[in-house]
């Protein structure tokens, strides 16, 4: 007689974005269809003392895991799941010229380069429509001017204010 036992069929979510910031994670949740013990690999190397149904992803890397049935020893393999780990920026200004200055002059802000960031700049708490550059040239408008550098979803920081004074002369 020959028994076939049925091979256990496991489902891998995440319990959140996938896409996190440095120092982040994310939780991977295993179910299986039958009692099973896991082993969890990222790019295809079994990850040591991980063999619970979750396990929190702080590293970027292609996840999956291994459900083997207790009582016949078959196992199943997930889909895999990729974890994505952006840099946390850090937002920083530098004044290219004087920011206090004459009407007729201008002066430039620039962000520190962040690589992949994407930039939004903020004059007096509003978003400036369309100045997503890494600069800004300030020619008429005093006031409070800030830039927030995004690596990622969720993963952002804004800078502290530089006061531009633009001077009618």
């Amino acid at each position: 007689i020959v028994i076939v036992h049925p091979t256990p069929t496991v489902q891998l979510i995440a319990l959140g974005s996938t896409q996190i910031c440095s120092g982040g994670s994310v939780v991977l949740s295993a179910n299986a269809s039958q009692s099973t013990t896991f082993v969890w690999e990222r790019d295809g190397v079994s990850l040591p003392g991980q063999s619970g149904a979750t396990l929190v992803a702080t590293v970027a890397g292609l996840y999956r895991v291994r459900a083997t049935a207790a009582n016949t020893g078959c196992f199943g393999i997930s889909d895999t799941i990729r974890v994505v780990v952006s840099p946390q920026p850090n937002a920083l200004v530098t004044v290219q010229g004087r920011a206090r200055f004459c009407r007729g002059d201008s002066v430039v802000l620039s962000a520190i380069p962040v690589t992949g960031a994407s930039y939004q700049w903020i004059y007096n708490g509003a978003l400036l429509a369309g100045q997503n550059g890494s600069s800004l040239v300030v020619r008429l408008n005093s006031g409070s001017y800030r830039v927030r550098v995004s690596t990622g979803p969720g993963c952002f920081d804004t800078s502290l204010a530089v006061e531009v004074t633009v001077l009618n002369l």
